[in-house]
């Protein structure tokens, strides 16, 4: 009996080492640029029909992101900071946790950011009946906030293309109109 307990913890291991992820991957850093300047809010994306979506939020400081474990590959590049401006207009709310209201449609990258939106209520008056932001983060967003081209949040306008291969490489972005 212990010798095929002994051959299916054998033969289960084997078949977990076969479920490792496959193939190269490798870390990417980087700025994006925009006229110069470093693009302080917003999202990357690597975008690949082979391996799928990544995403990567830009940092306040100096516009940079990392990618982790990213697959080797050629990659198309977006980049999409339309939830930071501070001029957008949130339409509809609904609840989120802890009964505060977010606002409806808001794209992954704010969720890094300031998710709920002044509380969103209009009744209170404490958000931007237009925007449902609070004063702080319209202060905030206005600070961080450029406006992009259009083609670069877009998979089949953005001339930005990438091919990533194994190890650590840095490859920074610089948008032009």
């Amino acid at each position: 009996m212990w010798k095929l307990r002994a051959l299916a913890l054998a033969g289960l291991a084997v078949g977990l080492a076969g479920c490792s992820k496959s193939g190269p991957s490798a870390k990417v850093t980087g700025k994006v640029l925009y006229q110069g300047q470093p693009v302080k809010a917003g999202v990357v994306y690597f975008k690949s029909d082979e391996h799928g979506s990544y995403s990567a939020r830009l940092g306040e400081d100096e516009g940079t992101y990392t990618f982790n474990d990213l697959p080797a590959g050629t990659y198309t590049v977006l980049v999409d900071n339309k939830t930071f401006d501070p001029d957008q207009k949130a339409t509809d709310y609904v609840k989120s946790k802890g009964g505060k209201k977010t606002a409806a449609g808001i794209g992954k990258g704010l969720s890094e950011y300031d998710k709920t939106v002044g509380g969103g209520d209009k009744s209170r008056g404490d958000g931007d009946p237009a925007t449902g932001m609070s004063k702080e983060q319209r202060e905030k967003y206005t600070r961080l906030f450029v406006k992009l081209p259009a083609k670069y949040a877009d998979a089949k306008s953005s001339p930005l293309k990438y091919t990533v291969v194994d190890g650590e490489q840095a490859k920074d972005f610089e948008l032009t109109d």
